[in-house]
């Protein structure tokens, strides 16, 4: 496993895999109110290759105003002060981004840990929303719509679901030393992400069921009657929430790797179908790869040439076309798995 930490660091920039940014993020839901807010710190290393004057945080909204945002989903920045590194203060630039100005700029190597408050709105969808027809018909909209394509549903509730994607103050992607701030696009990704660690604790009222794309460590009941997850993980390039009152689920193990599928009731048979897509892609695209504990190094020796020795390949001809510059940090590690994991895992 040092060999694959050791890659994963230089294909990242990093000297060490703590040095991607980490969040710790607090957070509380209501499926009722439409009604999050959330508390937590940012620690992150400066390996830009030169020092940062500014740390850019994205807010994705859907909104350009406080109206806006309550109506169409979006959150904003209540305070950002210094635990560790130099201070700063808050600096609005648009709604979707704020700058944490430093009083001097972060050296290079240099490690700083902010802490953040923030509230925000979730997008009131109605029931037939989620309809094939609809949403291309939103896709369309999006397209003349004043907010563009910013309004992706990432923060919604409807149909019998909520959904919350990107809802915390995010730490702008760097390439070639400089952020990327751009205002999102009308048509694509309205956010992609570095990779980063995350260790959250999410709140939600009785009878509200939470899935996250991170590790469960426990659930329970707190004295008011509300519940408490509590979940972590490295290597994602985002932190995901999606919950409902009307959740079902099946699993099932392929080769030792535990697999769930979530769905709403009524959506049964098609929560088995993916189940089973699942099962296939572990057993047929990477569980048989015999590649999958080699080194990074002679991983490719063998014959095989399923999609995630293909996807590492690009990834190492693309750190290679680019050394010996190190400073870069962007969206090219396929899906935020880490090179240093066994897929089995």
């Amino acid at each position: 496993q040092a060999g694959h930490e050791q890659a994963i660091e230089e294909a990242l920039g990093l000297q060490d895999l703590e040095e991607a940014p980490h969040y710790t993020i607090d957070l509380s839901v209501s499926d009722r109110s439409g009604y999050f807010e959330g508390r937590g710190r940012l620690r992150w290393t400066n390996r830009t290759g030169q020092p940062q004057r500014v740390m850019p945080l994205l807010l994705h909204t859907n909104g350009h105003s406080a109206d806006e945002m309550r109506r169409n989903g979006g959150m904003r920045l209540i305070e950002a002060q210094t635990q560790s590194g130099p201070s700063g203060r808050i600096e609005n630039v648009r709604p979707s981004l704020v700058n944490y100005a430093l009083q001097r700029p972060l050296k290079v190597g240099e490690t700083i840990e902010l802490e953040l408050r923030w509230e925000g709105w979730l997008r009131n969808l109605g029931d037939d929303d989620n309809d094939l027809y609809q949403q291309a018909f939103a896709s369309l909209g999006a397209m003349t719509s004043p907010v563009g394509g910013a309004d992706y549903g990432l923060l919604a509730a409807g149909d019998g679901l909520l959904t919350m994607a990107s809802a915390y103050p995010m730490l702008a992607p760097y390439r070639n030393g400089v952020p990327q701030t751009d205002a999102p696009a009308e048509v694509g990704d309205l956010a992609w992400n570095q990779v980063a660690g995350y260790a959250v604790r999410v709140v939600t009222p009785q009878g509200l069921e939470v899935v996250t794309n991170l590790e469960e460590h426990q659930r329970r009941e707190l004295p008011g009657g509300e519940v408490l997850l509590e979940a972590s993980g490295w290597g994602t390039r985002d932190f995901v929430l999606v919950a409902s009152r009307d959740f079902g689920k099946v699993e099932a193990s392929q080769d030792g790797v535990l697999i769930r599928s979530w769905y709403l009731k009524e959506d049964e048979i098609a929560g088995q179908k993916c189940l089973e897509e699942a099962k296939e892609y572990l057993r047929h695209e990477v569980l048989q790869c015999p590649g999958r504990v080699a080194s990074v190094k002679d991983r490719h020796t063998h014959q095989g040439r399923c999609r995630w020795c293909l996807r590492l390949e690009g990834l190492d001809a693309l750190r290679d076309s680019l050394q010996p510059e190190r400073g870069w940090q962007r969206e090219h590690v396929e899906g935020g798995k880490k090179e240093s994991e066994d897929p089995k895992d």
